[in-house]
């Protein structure tokens, strides 16, 4: 049965929510693809964002407070001051986003689990933002046929 929290979920095109130092970060769906934001403190929809893929990476921006960056223009889009190594590493891991010389991707990330469960639950809705340039190119085909693939082989 789809509820109203399907709804919203399906309205609102997040995909997974993850708490870390202290702040919320969802990944959605947006015209660009598969999108991270990080929420404001103390509210449910204001933030900035970044898209998810490989140009996507954690570093240290001029005064040496991590962030998360882009690497076709170099800004900074997402300012992480005040987290620890720790917590760093766990944002990495969560969403699939290279730190230094590792090469976590977004694919294979807990986000990315989340989202070919949404696209299944979703299809529809995801196919209405397959028709964007993703900065993930064929991401709604990959998470659809890993979906078939694990269903043939259970």
């Amino acid at each position: 049965m789809f509820t109203a929290a399907d709804w919203m979920d399906a309205k609102l095109n997040t995909f997974h929510t993850a708490e870390i130092g202290g702040r919320t970060f969802i990944a959605r769906l947006s015209m660009e693809g598969p999108y991270l934001k990080m929420l404001d403190k103390d509210s449910m929809y204001s933030g900035k964002g970044v898209s998810l893929g490989w140009a996507t990476f954690i570093d240290k921006d001029g005064a040496a407070n991590w962030g998360v960056f882009k690497s076709d223009d170099g800004e900074l889009r997402l300012s992480l001051k005040d987290f620890t190594c720790e917590e760093i590493a766990r944002l990495g891991a969560e969403f699939g986003i290279r730190i230094g010389n590792n090469t976590s991707t977004f694919v294979g990330s807990k986000a990315w689990d989340s989202l070919r469960t949404w696209v299944r639950k979703f299809p529809y809705v995801a196919e209405s933002y397959a028709r964007f340039d993703a900065n993930i190119p064929y991401w709604l085909e990959r998470a659809s046929r890993e979906k078939e693939d694990e269903r043939e082989a259970a």
